[in-house]
């Protein structure tokens, strides 16, 4: 089955993309000036599989054997998954914030009952 050049973009973009986001997680963990958190090396890699997933030769191949529901559930699991780490990430943040603000409060207060 042959397929136009336009059916590779978005394959080729997740691809791209995927591969710099992982050079990036490489790049900032050689030099430790700017490290990336290990979700963009996840993340990088997720890019790189669904790129490689979505070329139209391969679709249908995967067609062809019928494993193209293992797939979906697999990316189900992925979504609830990510959505879990987003969650997470940020109401650790909010508790990160509230406990520092607490903390300073009970600085100041400590300062000024040494005063």
């Amino acid at each position: 089955m042959k397929h136009s050049i336009s059916s590779y973009i978005i394959s080729i973009l997740l691809i791209i993309i995927g591969l710099v986001a992982i050079s990036s997680f490489v790049g900032g963990w050689i030099d430790g000036l700017e490290s990336q958190p290990v979700g963009m090396l996840v993340a990088g890699f997720s890019l790189l599989a669904v790129g490689i997933i979505t070329i139209p030769n391969v679709l249908d191949k995967l067609n062809d054997l019928g494993e193209s529901k293992a797939f979906l559930y697999l990316g189900i699991l992925g979504v609830l998954g990510l959505g879990y780490a987003v969650v997470n990430s940020v109401t650790t943040e909010i508790d990160f914030q509230n406990t520092k603000e607490m903390v300073e409060k009970q600085t100041i207060q400590r300062l000024k009952d040494i005063r």
